[in-house]
Formats: C-alpha cells, structure tokens, sequence
C-alpha cells in the first residue's frame, strides 16, 4: 500500500511538474520525463519515467491508465528494487512508455491502438531493453501482461474502484 501511494505521488509529481520538494528531482532529456522520488519511511528509492515527448498538457485519461498499471500488484512487484538494479548494472532508469493508444496524438503514443499498450523499460546510455510489456483493454476495462513465450496477454489484477473514474473521465 505504501508502494502504492509512493507510486501516485510521482504521477502527480509528473502531471503537475512541480519540483519544490526537495525529496524529489526532476531531469529532462529530449523526449522522457524521469522523475524519482526519494521514500521517506523506507530504505529504497523508486524511480520512474514516462515518456512523454514535447506534451505539457496532461491528459486524464491516459493519467488513470497509467495509475490502473502503476499500482496494479504485478507491476509493484516487478518494479521493487528495479532502479537499485538498473544502476549497478549501469543503467539510469526505468519508464515506461506509451506503445499505442486510442488518440495517439494527444498521448504521445508511438501509434494508434483501439488499447492502452505500454512498455516497461531499463535505460542505459547505448539503449533501453523492454523487459514488460501491458495493455489496458478498454473495451474489456482488463489490465493484461504480455506473455512473450506464450505470445498471448495474460489478465492481471488491478484495484477494480479504478474502473468507476475510468468511466467518469474516458467515455
């Protein structure tokens, strides 16, 4: 749970590009945010960037996708001590980025998806390896992984109370 809320802090932090707290520091490059924020009540730090190029404008919808798969248990677990792991192999970071989305324009999508499709990415000064990743069905209103040995997406468990702001803010 504490997770969690860490987790919504940074993507306010990222909708509202405020950086007065001196717990967090905020670096931009040509076309990611990254944004980390140093856990007060615990050891480990989280780090997280989104790509998001030259778009200043949030979009509320994207922003909720983005909170259904930043606080689902499956990404949690997959993300905890990631950034620790990334550096001491040498890396920056990790972000995720948006694949595809139903208005790619405004979202900054890579191309049009009827779906919410993001990669979870390690960033390194020679490249960025995917290592995840996700869509969000929006017909479906599911969270799923991408198995890539199975080549199917298997559905993963999110906080459902989502859905009701999901259909306030996207439909």
């Amino acid at each position: 749970m504490k997770r969690a809320i860490q987790l919504i802090g940074i993507l306010i932090i990222i909708i509202t590009a405020s950086c007065a707290n001196s717990n967090t520091s905020t670096s931009i490059s040509n076309d990611t945010i990254t944004v980390k924020e140093l856990a007060v009540e615990s050891d480990d730090s989280t780090e997280n960037s989104i790509s998001n190029p030259g778009n200043s404008e949030p979009n509320p919808c994207l922003d909720l996708v983005m909170e259904i798969l930043t606080t689902s248990p499956a990404y949690l677990e997959m993300t905890k001590g990631l950034y620790e792991a990334v550096v001491k192999n040498g890396g920056t970071s990790f972000g995720i980025t948006v694949e595809g989305s139903p208005n790619p324009q405004k979202d900054n999508a890579l191309d049009y998806s009827e779906n919410y499709d993001f990669n979870l990415h390690e960033t390194y000064p020679d490249r960025s390896p995917v290592i995840a990743r996700f869509t969000f069905n929006t017909s479906e209103k599911k969270l799923y992984e991408y198995d890539v040995a199975e080549n199917k997406l298997v559905p993963i468990k999110f906080d459902s109370k989502l859905l009701m702001k999901f259909d306030e803010i996207c439909e």
